[in-house]
């Protein structure tokens, strides 16, 4: 009977077509590249934006440069509480409600 997989197991990954920029006070604008042929359409008859951007504030930045692929989510977590113990508070509840965000809106894999 195989395992279930725990979710804080898992290891986010970022996707190749974002890059994002950083400001002055350390927080990312992530720049979301829509370059699949749906959005080529779209881009035509609707004249959709080629790009669309999502700016994050320190915890999720520092959170964004985590999902290397090479760190589970408990990995993650345990750095986050180390550098936001106040601002990051519930860890787990808050870190998984944004891989969530960020998995549902196909910005990162989880393995």
């Amino acid at each position: 009977m195989p395992r279930k997989k725990n979710l804080l197991e898992m290891k986010p990954r970022r996707r190749e077509n974002i890059d994002w920029q950083e400001d002055e006070d350390g927080n990312l604008t992530l720049i979301i590249k829509r370059n699949g042929w749906i959005d080529r359409i779209f881009q035509k008859v609707f004249k959709t934006p080629k790009q669309t951007t999502l700016e994050l504030d320190k915890v999720g930045s520092f959170v964004w440069l985590e999902c290397d692929g090479n760190q589970d989510l408990n990995q993650i977590a345990k750095k986050l509480k180390k550098q936001y113990p106040e601002e990051a508070a519930p860890v787990y509840d808050r870190l998984v409600t944004f891989i969530g965000i960020l998995k549902n809106n196909g910005l990162i894999t989880l393995k």
